[in-house]
This record gives C-alpha cells, sequence and structure tokens, in this order.
C-alpha cells in the first residue's frame, strides 16, 4: 500500500507538472500573442498618424502654392487692367486730338468759303457801283 501511495503520489505529480507546463506554455503564447498585438497597434498608429502629418503637409503645401497662384494671377490681371486703361487713354487722347483738328480744318474751310463769298459779293457790289449810272434807267422802265 505504501507503494501504491508512493506511485499515486508520483503519477500524480508528473502529470501535474505535464499539465503547469502546458499551463505555462499557453500563458506564455497568450502573453506573446498580446505583446505581438499591442506591438502591431503601436506600429499601425505611429506610420498612420506619420502618413497623416505627411499628408497634412502636402495639403498644406497645396493651400500655400494656391495661395501664390491666386497672388501672381491677381497681380498680373492688374497689371493687364492698368495696360488696357492706359492704352484707351491714349485712344481718347487720339481721337479727342483728331476731333479738334477737324473742327479746327471744318472752321477754316467756312472762314475761307464766307470771306471767298464776302470778297464775290463786294466785287459785284462794286461793279453795281460802277455800273449803276447805266443800270437805273433800265430799272426805271
Amino acid at each position: 500500500q505504501a507503494l501504491e501511495l508512493a506511485s499515486a503520489v508520483a503519477l500524480q505529480r508528473v502529470f501535474r507538472g505535464l499539465q503547469g507546463r502546458r499551463l505555462a506554455a499557453s500563458a506564455r503564447l497568450t502573453l506573446q500573442w498580446q505583446l505581438e498585438q499591442c506591438s502591431a497597434v503601436v506600429i499601425q498608429r505611429v506610420w498612420r498618424g506619420s502618413r497623416g502629418r505627411h499628408v497634412a503637409a502636402i495639403m498644406r503645401s497645396f493651400a500655400k502654392l494656391r495661395a501664390m497662384e491666386i497672388k501672381a494671377a491677381t497681380q498680373l490681371q492688374g497689371w493687364w487692367r492698368g495696360l488696357q486703361c492706359k492704352n484707351l487713354i491714349e485712344f481718347m487722347r487720339i481721337a479727342r486730338n483728331i476731333k479738334t483738328q477737324r473742327e479746327s480744318a471744318a472752321i477754316s474751310i467756312q472762314r475761307i468759303f464766307r470771306g471767298h463769298k464776302g470778297k464775290e459779293e463786294l466785287e459785284v457790289l462794286r461793279e453795281l457801283g460802277k455800273n449803276a449810272a447805266t443800270i437805273a434807267p433800265l430799272q426805271q422802265e
């Protein structure tokens, strides 16, 4: 009976040792799996944060580039409109000068024509004055 008891105790010790080693191995695997999961989460978090910061930096660069494009376009439009206004003012000045020249030419033509007509009329009146003695008897008849 002592031998049976010793054998039973030995068998229980071996079985419980095996169970403990299996439980410890299972706990180690579970711990390893949890550690790997946490590590994966940390790696993913770091990667996503890095990628997000990179995308944000690119977006800021695009925003700055767009602002620079808008500023350059505004300056170019202002320069072009200024040039157009200068050309328009120059055109209006030339048109005003041409109008003034035409008016001056018309006035000169009218002045010369009226002077010529006045001289013709004066010449007719002088001729009438010279021939008034001859014309007077004809007018009475």
